[in-house]
């Protein structure tokens, strides 16, 4: 498989006499990429209207009721990363919530079934019976969205995606790993997949794994990978916890999707 590794705008370290010209190129960026997350928005706010006036009309038992309210979930999901990158873009802090981990993950993961080829087996299992976390605004649905998309690439439409929210000998830490059984990755891979527009894939832009590391960074996680060729991934991502996040004693929950 062929491997490409774009230019990066932070080559202007090495060369400080194109500093200026890749500050204002980054500016630039910026601007336009607030006005794509402004009309994006805009677009969403209409999804999410028509969704939720169709599910309004339908029994709440109703096949289709499901899918509705999935829509509306993925539209308010989508609209707390597009505010992540007007955030960004005009240099604004964002406001970290309270989040219970557990349950975002288990919500994402329901979203996610309809995205990945039918030959997917998708299981989520927490031994966390709550695990509250401070987080941005979709932080955690970004991780695990873009773990899971980049595993289902490396299984080919045909394998196990197994998540899990594990519990840690470290007190105040979980673990969120998420393991397939694709491709994997031989070691001078794993040496950059964190790396931004690094991608083995044609159609691929190489910033999903960049974006998971540097949330991890800014929660104040690690990031670990095991991989080999032809033996699949794993990703272990160790969290911190607040204090009432508590490990569960009853039997460990699964979710398993087919």
């Amino acid at each position: 498989m062929e491997t490409r590794h774009l230019p990066q705008l932070a080559a202007s370290v090495d060369h400080p006499e194109t500093a200026p010209a890749a500050s204002a190129e980054l500016a630039a960026l910026a601007t336009l990429a607030a006005g794509i997350a402004h009309d994006v928005n805009t677009l969403l706010g209409v999804i999410n209207g028509h969704a939720e006036l169709a599910g309004d009309g339908m029994p709440a038992g109703a096949p289709a009721r499901q899918h509705l309210d999935q829509i509306v979930r993925a539209s308010l999901r989508a609209r707390d990363l597009t505010a992540r990158l007007l955030a960004c873009a005009h240099r604004q802090a964002v406001e970290p919530v309270v989040v219970d981990a557990a349950g975002l993950i288990a919500d994402t993961v329901d979203m996610l079934r309809a995205s990945l080829a039918p030959g997917i087996a998708l299981s989520f299992h927490s031994e966390l019976e709550d695990a509250a976390m401070l987080t941005g605004p979709g932080q955690i649905e970004q991780i695990v969205m873009n773990l899971c998309l980049n595993a289902a690439d490396a299984m080919n439409g045909h394998g196990r995606l197994d998540i899990a929210l594990l519990a840690t000998e470290a007190p105040g830490r979980c673990c969120l790993t998420v393991a397939d059984n694709g491709c994997g990755m031989a070691p001078e891979v794993q040496e950059s997949i964190f790396d931004p527009f690094y991608t083995t894939r044609e159609a691929g832009r190489g910033l999903g794994l960049s974006v998971v590391r540097d949330i991890v960074r800014q929660l104040r996680g690690e990031i670990q990978v095991r991989s080999k060729t032809g033996a699949g991934s794993r990703f272990n991502i160790y969290l911190p916890l607040l204090a009432a996040s508590t490990h569960s004693q009853e039997k460990p929950t699964w979710r398993t999707y087919w």
